[in-house]
């Protein structure tokens, strides 16, 4: 009998030089750092969260949207915005998600 298993979650911090990413569990309820990859080439990143995504059941990948405290876009957030949209062009089976990342390190923290 095969088993049923809920789609996992990418989680994907850009940078301009490296890119971070964690990985949720199979029951979506926490997530945890899997690896950072250099962001150049930009064709050799893209195989690599493919293979990720595809070995892991991956169904939806959240790209952090670097907004600024007021909530205005910057040069980061237009580069955050691109990189998505290459992915998904790279990756149309799976549901591509911005996320506004203002203030998710201090709410981790007060986690902690």
């Amino acid at each position: 009998m095969d088993t049923i298993r809920a789609q996992r979650i990418l989680a994907i911090d850009v940078g301009s030089v490296r890119v971070g990413l964690a990985l949720s569990d199979e029951l979506l309820l926490t997530a945890q750092p899997l690896d950072v990859l250099p962001r150049r080439p930009q064709k050799k990143l893209i195989q690599q969260i493919k293979e990720i995504v595809k070995k892991n059941n991956v169904g939806t990948v959240v790209v952090g949207l670097p907004l600024n405290l007021k909530g205005e876009e910057t040069l980061s957030t237009t580069d955050a915005r691109q990189f998505a949209e290459r992915l998904k062009r790279n990756l149309p089976d799976v549901q591509i998600i911005l996320w506004d990342e203002r203030m998710t390190t201090s709410a981790s923290e007060s986690l902690l």
